[in-house]
């Protein structure tokens, strides 16, 4: 194979090239993604050599290395989600890709070509139809444990798959608006309402699929960590606005942060009116009883409604356990961002975290939490990154 040599390309440039080799030669595009992202050619299974070639003193000679993880590697129960119509064509370039590294923005950072090029033929009807709702229902796997770590790290890769799939999708292909209204309504919204808080028996798909996963058909509720779902899910959020903050597309940053703010005050308010339903009661004069009680009167409680009538359903203290579950994986989200001088001094995203912070402290110590106030008080703010 000829060797790809680094090209000085402007990012449209290199866009349209990669587009033209990944529709008209797909091995050379995927040989490529995995040169650059391994520093390296790619290496074929061992299968894939003439067996002459691999001989037991090379074997002997040489230290084991980590297996490399592949579609073909999916478990049975995962075909219909990987295999089905064009995802596996969009999977595996990403799932070859990701071995060897994190799924996280300081170790994907200097990729952004690369993670760019993975969705760079992907339709909207694919992103709506397949791999959102895939991965919506095989993120699951991540709140469960799992003995076989080979089975687990197999999974879980492919998981991640899914979600620099559509990483690269929301931060270069989607136009702003589409990746906004999808990051804030379906992938913190609807999961926060719709899978953390009315998460129960009810949830028929998601207990088969992890029934499957384990291989064990005693899955209960309590076996579901919704912790490790949320820490989970909050890698391809920090990742979609990591990149859009490197793209430079600072309103749609500020858009989605805003919303993640207001989410973040709203759930916290929830937790007050849930396991402090008298606090108006007390006559307090510290400043910040003040402060929330005139927040009180000007904030939209149009997500509060939400969130508490789903975490009614659920005894008090379940229902406070999730809205705090809810909340630490807003602030981790919050606390995971990379700003960077550029993002850090805009005043669009300046103005968003400032519209919140003084309210939410206030409400946060009402809520008298010790490691929720501790959390939200070490955020890195815009505003002192860029002093």
């Amino acid at each position: 194979m000829v060797e790809l040599q680094s090209v000085d390309l402007v990012t449209e440039e290199l866009a349209i090239a990669l587009a033209v080799i990944k529709r008209r030669n797909p091995v050379l595009w995927k040989n490529w993604v995995l040169k650059v992202g391994n520093g390296s050619a790619a290496i074929l299974p061992s299968s894939q050599f003439p067996s002459q070639m691999v001989s037991n003193n090379y074997i002997a000679a040489k230290p084991a290395v980590a297996e490399k993880v592949s579609l073909a590697l999916a478990d049975r129960f995962m075909y219909r989600y990987v295999m089905g119509n064009s995802t596996s064509r969009h999977l595996e370039p990403a799932c070859g890709f990701l071995n060897g590294r994190r799924l996280t923005f300081n170790d994907l950072a200097d990729y952004s070509d690369v993670v760019r090029s993975l969705a760079i033929d992907v339709e909207d009807f694919e992103i709506s139809k397949q791999l959102l709702p895939n991965y919506k229902l095989l993120k699951w796997l991540f709140a469960v444990n799992l003995d076989d770590n080979r089975r687990k790290k197999i999974a879980i890769h492919i998981v991640r798959s899914f979600q620099l799939v559509l990483t690269s999708y929301y931060s270069f292909m989607a136009v702003p608006k589409k990746a906004v209204s999808d990051v804030c309504q379906l992938l913190l919204l609807g999961f926060i309402k719709n899978e953390v808080l009315l998460f129960g028996a009810s949830k028929t798909r998601i207990f088969k699929l992890l029934r499957e996963y384990t291989s064990s058909r005693s899955i209960e509720q309590s076996d579901v960590s919704l912790q490790s779902l949320c820490n989970g899910h909050s890698k391809i959020l920090a990742l979609i606005i990591g990149f859009t903050i490197q793209e430079g597309h600072l309103q749609a940053v500020s858009d989605m942060i805003r919303f993640a703010l207001q989410l973040l005050e709203s759930l916290v308010v929830c937790l007050i009116k849930l396991t402090l339903p008298h606090h108006n009661e007390t006559r307090n004069e510290k400043a910040f009883h003040e402060i929330y009680r005139g927040r009180s009167v000007k904030m939209s409680y149009k997500y509060v409604a939400d969130f508490l009538d789903a975490a009614r359903l659920l005894e008090m203290a379940e229902g406070a356990r999730r809205l705090k579950i809810c909340v630490e994986f807003l602030l981790g989200l919050l606390d995971s961002l990379q700003w960077g001088n550029t993002a850090s001094s805009d005043p669009r995203v300046v103005a968003a975290f400032q519209q919140y912070r003084s309210n939410l402290l206030s409400e946060f110590l009402v809520l008298d939490d010790l490691d929720l106030i501790t959390s939200f008080l070490q955020l890195p703010w815009p505003s002192e990154l860029s002093a």
